[in-house]
């Protein structure tokens, strides 16, 4: 993948805004970093509780990744895909095919009209030119 850099922006700047977009983001995560670090440091002093039934194992630990900070950023991550992959595959062939029809049906009702209109009967005819 090639990325193109705009016209007017010279390495050095675009080395610049990088390393402060690099920045701003560790500084904006920082706390959820130290957040998940602390959550898997505590996971691993406590004793893990033992489950009699697998599907209550898997259920338990599903309820606990959802409450975590990884997994809060995926569950949005996979709500942002699905709703991006339902628009792409549902929604817009239904809008683009309502729009032909709708292009196609005002097409065919001014064919009609310059059929019947005084103007198309006005029109001189091949003979007359």
């Amino acid at each position: 993948m090639q990325i193109r850099r705009p016209r007017g922006v010279t390495v050095p700047q675009l080395m610049v805004v990088t390393a402060i977009g690099l920045l701003g983001g560790i500084y904006i995560w920082q706390p959820l970093i130290l957040k998940y670090k602390n959550e898997k440091k505590t996971e691993a002093e406590t004793p893990a509780v033992t489950e009699t039934s697998g599907t209550t194992n898997f259920i338990n630990g599903f309820k606990r990744f959802a409450t975590t900070t990884v997994g809060l950023m995926a569950i949005g991550i996979g709500s942002t895909v699905i709703f991006y992959t339902t628009h792409r595959l549902v929604i817009k062939p239904y809008l683009l095919e309502k729009r032909r029809l709708e292009a196609e049906a005002s097409a065919e009702y001014l064919f009609q009209q310059e059929v019947h209109s005084q103007i198309g009967e006005s029109r001189p005819k091949r003979s007359e030119y």
